[in-house]
């Protein structure tokens, strides 16, 4: 007798959460250094007007028209939807994923300014038939983002080395994470 038993089947395993980048073909050009510091406005934004979200979700919205009826969006990027700007500035591809856990969804854009050497970038969630915007940043062009879980990590490299700034839904918007209000990952269980 060698003292060993079967136990049963064994727990299912869950693969731990890793990063996963929006754009993974994306390489930043390379940058002088700056000393800007990042922007982020993250009051509640009013649903956009002349804007409708059918039944499909934010896939089936034109990009064209919800970034030309964002009054958010400044004047001087909105010459960035398909087929303008191509000169100065680049958008790149739009990325979809659920950064809200409610199984739907959110809409990220973002906007290489080359002459201003500045990314624009917009999270938008829809909110039954409406659409309004979640998080408005700016940040050196170059700018990265990847997902973690649900929360949307960005990196930015500076003359003084690499800014990482994590974003987590509150309920209204997509706020930063702050050294107080981490104590649960992306999923909302407790961290070691």
């Amino acid at each position: 007798d060698t003292g060993l038993r079967d136990g049963g089947p064994a727990a299912e395993v869950t693969p731990p959460i890793s990063a996963s980048p929006l754009w993974p073909g994306y390489t930043p050009q390379p940058q002088r250094p700056a000393q800007t510091e990042p922007t982020s406005v993250t009051p509640s934004y009013p649903p956009l007007p002349g804007v409708t979200v059918p039944a499909a979700g934010l896939r089936a919205v034109p990009l064209e028209k919800l970034l030309k009826n964002d009054p958010v969006m400044p004047r001087g990027v909105l010459g960035t939807a398909p087929g303008g700007c191509a000169s100065r500035c680049t958008m790149r591809d739009p990325v979809y994923r659920d950064l809200t856990g409610d199984g739907r969804e959110e809409l990220v854009v973002a906007v290489d300014e080359i002459g201003l050497r500045m990314t624009w970038v917009e999270v938008y969630r829809a909110f039954g038939n409406r659409v309004r915007p979640v998080l408005v940043l700016y940040d050196l062009t170059g700018l990265t983002i990847e997902t973690y879980g649900r929360d949307l990590v960005v990196n930015v490299v500076r003359g003084d080395g690499l800014t990482t700034t994590r974003y987590r839904w509150n309920g209204t918007v997509m706020a930063p994470v702050t050294p107080g209000n981490d104590a649960q990952d992306a999923e909302g269980t407790p961290t070691p």
